[in-house]
């Protein structure tokens, strides 16, 4: 079943990393979707961090942001073990692809792009449609770019996004649990923004 499973899984990824080197337009934009999507995604929770029509909503908001990292780093560390348990060598590793990004010969199961992306594209989603639909968007096309631009398997992905939803989904359910937690932090980031003068004149804006 594994090995059937395995083997529609290389020639999904076939299909799809064949479609790259044949427009250089295609090629550019999966490639700056791959590279900086997850960047996009970091700008979009800064920007949050300093939302709020008053003190009260800023801090609010900033427990929210709290909450994401939290969940997002929780989602990663789970990525990062089962990474260690099944070791899958990078697609580029083992077949003829075409490469269009440089990478490091590490795990390739599960796509850490994806379980940051669609963690954050599920925090988005509880804090608005407005805000997480293009989240959304955005993780799905770093989803997609990744067998791409040949660094990963379809199913590392798959499994990316559904372990960056499924943790952040669970995170969120336990948010009055970890609000003490996230308060604690949001407290420590405004310290050092009080006490380290770069950090504070970010703090003011």
């Amino acid at each position: 079943m594994l090995h059937t499973l395995l083997q529609c899984d290389t020639q999904l990824f076939i299909f799809i990393n064949s479609l790259a080197g044949h427009s250089a337009v295609l090629d550019h934009f999966m490639k700056l979707v791959s590279q900086y999507g997850p960047l996009a995604f970091l700008l979009v929770f800064a920007a949050l961090w300093f939302k709020g029509s008053s003190p009260q909503k800023q801090f609010e908001n900033r427990i929210f942001v709290m909450l994401a990292v939290l969940g997002t780093a929780l989602a990663l560390a789970i990525g990062t073990g089962l990474g260690t348990l099944w070791f899958r060598p990078r697609p580029f590793t083992v077949l003829a692809v075409t490469q269009l990004l440089p990478h490091a010969a590490n795990a390739s199961f599960p796509s850490n792009h994806a379980v940051g992306c669609f963690a954050l594209a599920a925090a988005g989603l509880k804090y608005s449609r407005k805000l997480g639909t293009p989240l959304l968007v955005l993780a799905a096309l770093v989803a997609i770019s990744r067998p791409y631009v040949g660094v990963h398997y379809p199913l590392d992905v798959l499994a990316g996004a559904a372990l960056g939803w499924i943790t952040m989904t669970q995170v969120y359910k336990a948010r009055a649990a970890l609000r003490r937690t996230a308060t604690l932090l949001v407290y420590c980031c405004e310290w050092l923004g009080e006490h380290f003068p770069g950090l504070r004149t970010l703090q003011k804006r």
